[in-house]
């Protein structure tokens, strides 16, 4: 007996037919196996067993605590002893398997992918989740995922596309089982941005959306689960260049696809202090590094909502209005950082506290998250507590944006922090699948609103966002990485950044940077204290100075950690790199633009050991690099002091290589 397609695969099918430019992809049967081939009798661009792919209904458990989510449901991995194919023609596939009627159909997409619809040829509407996997090879390495901070290649690893807190050491280090007990460890594949998404020599594969999914690579299969009724699945034959190219990182058109780039000013490419504190000492620690020689194009200050003590540290005012106590003679102070030609920044988040006049009128009209009784849905932040925008609804949206527009741009600011939006509740059980879906869609409308805001202004602002997925590339065209360790650890602190530069850039994802010095200090009694260093402080320094954007941290710990507005000689250092950072903009800029879609900014590179990357061809930066391995002849050495050298510092752990006879050796030399 045949199986007739559903009416949306007939029209799968003539679309494909009639889209002009789409080229499309030839399928083959071998067994229970099924071939894609970008054309009849080319090579196999990726195989799949027909057997290997399940849809069912799956029970899903969920736990969250301080946008950290844990979500558990069976791993089982089906395999049909019986694959039986009901209609077959090179360009689409309806078979049986596990008991499931399924039907695969392409869909148009570019002249070098594929887009697979899969979907069941059954009135069924209570499955959850789809198994589906791809035939991989044991040396075929695989990059991309989004933003992720164990590892750029995912091998042997499970990409969850979940947009989420990080933890607290992502489950390894000295502090994890201080976090695991408080539940704040966090997990390896935890992230702030995660793109369903990887590429390996072969193939590239990525869902479509936003749903709930893991793919998960072994030595011989990559398996994706996912939680929809319907899949979309891309693959992508790479881009023709790699063919060619010797470099371990893999090339392809994802980027060029995808990426909504707009060129930043200059400013934005530059330094950026962040401080605290008030009008008056924020003024008394800029002046303090302009008198040594710092070149500052923008003041952050987060705090300009005025801040509160917590158990975990100094936290902000989420109630979204100027803070005059600390504040006051506003607009005199952001005159006089005119004048200067320094550019003022500010923060932003979709909460606000428990108390406030907009909180009020939040609650009045029914602009925060609800709970499953619906009924406002009260957060714990960590030492706080307060409410949730609820981005889905149209006028609390529009309301959203009119705070942002009367409270930053109104008062002068120049940009700001787009913080958060990974906290976007999700339900257990059979509300999992729809929730999941809006929780990671939540981070990304999040980007949206704040670009919207900045285009209806007409204004040249920037914003800068960690939260996303899917599309986020869309809105956003500066990013950072969220929040670092102060210290090395190699999950959590400044190892960590070097993973999630090369992992970004591979994933499509717009220009991203890290707080210098890192963000999540610890200082508790009968635990290891975790609290930034001076040497730490310059090592990051260093690395940052050769990123496109330099911008400073003073942490959750102010008081603790190293400034580097302490004392003269840090600021001298401190200095230094500015100017560096200053005279590298026309190398941060011609490669920044000009190889958007053919290469990744940053390419790993295997020749100095794991924590190393290309920036460009005449700088390379890495961790702990053996100086045996560099070839003298070739490079020379920068110091975190900010001087070039035949060597590191002792103590020095970040290793930025300069080529030598290099455009870049040039600018550093020519820098005085």
């Amino acid at each position: 007996m045949r199986y007739k397609v559903k009416s949306v695969g007939l029209f799968v099918v003539l679309l494909c037919l009639c889209v002009p430019g789409f080229a499309q992809f030839h399928l083959d049967t071998s067994g229970t196996y099924l071939q894609i081939r970008p054309t009849q009798g080319g090579n196999v661009l990726a195989e799949m067993n027909l057997a290997e792919i399940n849809c069912t209904y799956t029970a899903v458990k969920v736990k969250d605590k301080l946008g950290s989510f844990h979500v558990r449901y069976s791993h089982s991995s089906p395999l049909s002893k019986k694959v039986e194919i009901l209609s077959f023609d090179h360009t689409s596939i309806q078979f049986i398997t596990n008991g499931k009627k399924i039907s695969l159909i392409q869909q148009p997409h570019t002249d070098n992918s594929v887009a697979l619809h899969f979907c069941l040829l059954e009135d069924d509407t209570t499955h959850n989740h789809w198994h589906i996997a791809f035939v991989t090879q044991v040396s075929e390495h695989f990059y991309g995922g989004g933003m992720q901070f164990t590892s750029p290649q995912r091998n042997l690893r499970t990409t969850v596309h979940l947009a989420e807190e990080n933890g607290i050491g992502r489950g390894s280090g000295s502090i994890n089982k201080w976090t695991r007990i408080a539940g704040v460890n966090g997990k390896e594949h935890s992230t702030y941005c995660p793109v369903a998404y990887l590429m390996g020599r072969r193939a590239g594969f990525q869902l479509s959306g936003h749903q709930y999914s893991e793919m998960r690579l072994t030595k011989t299969r990559l398996h994706v689960d996912v939680f929809t009724q319907e899949v979309m699945l891309l693959v992508y034959d790479p881009h023709p260049i790699q063919k060619t190219n010797s470099s371990p990182t893999p090339l392809h058109d994802f980027s060029a696809r995808l990426w909504h780039q707009e060129r930043l000013p200059d400013w934005a490419l530059g330094t950026i202090l962040g401080v605290q504190g008030g009008t008056f000492k924020v003024s008394e620690k800029l002046n303090f590094l302009l008198l040594h020689g710092a070149h500052i194009d923008a003041v952050w200050i987060q705090d300009w909502v005025g801040k509160q003590p917590t158990k975990y540290g100094s936290r902000l005012q989420w109630k979204w209005q100027l803070d005059t106590l600390n504040y006051p003679m506003f607009m005199e102070f952001r005159n006089e950082l005119s004048e200067k030609n320094i550019k003022l920044l500010g923060y932003i988040n979709p909460f606000f506290a428990q108390e406030g006049s907009y909180t009020s009128e939040g609650l009045q009209k029914g602009y925060f998250v609800k709970n499953e009784l619906d009924e406002t849905e009260r957060f714990k932040f960590g030492g706080m507590n307060g409410y949730m925008l609820d981005l889905f609804n149209p006028a609390a949206y529009s309301w959203m944006k009119g705070i942002i527009k009367t409270n930053l741009i109104d008062n002068g600011f120049d940009g700001w922090m787009a913080d958060f939006a990974e906290w976007y509740p999700i339900r257990k059980g059979t509300r999992f699948m729809t929730t999941a879906e809006q929780h990671n869609s939540y981070t990304v409308l999040w980007a949206k609103l704040n670009r919207e805001v900045i285009r209806e202004s007409k204004k040249e602002l920037i914003f800068f966002n960690r939260s996303g997925g899917h599309e986020v590339w869309k809105y956003s065209n500066m990013m950072w990485l969220g929040d670092q360790m102060t210290d090395y650890s190699l999950y959590d602190g400044l190892p960590s950044v070097f993973n999630a530069y090369v992992s970004s850039a591979v994933s499509g994802l717009p220009i991203v940077h890290s707080d210098v010095g890192g963000y999540t200090s610890v200082k508790k009694t009968m635990i290891k204290n975790i609290i930034r260093d001076e040497n730490l402080l310059k090592d990051w320094l260093l690395l940052e100075a050769f990123t496109p954007v330099l911008r400073t941290h003073e942490g959750i710990l102010p008081d603790d950690n190293v400034q580097v507005y302490d004392h003269q000689n840090i600021a001298k250092t401190y200095a230094r790199f500015t100017q560096l950072h200053r005279v590298l903009l026309p190398y941060f800029n011609e490669h920044l633009y000009r190889f958007v879609g053919q290469v990744p900014v940053w390419e790993e590179t295997t020749y100095m050991g794991k924590y190393a990357m290309h920036w460009g061809p005449d700088v390379i930066l890495g961790l702990d690099i053996d100086p045996s391995f560099v070839e003298s002849n070739m490079w020379r050495w920068m110091t975190n002091e900010g001087f070039l050298a035949d060597e590191t510092l002792p103590g020095q752990r970040i290793a930025v290589l300069i080529r030598k006879g290099s455009e870049v050796e040039e600018l550093v030399r020519a820098l005085k």
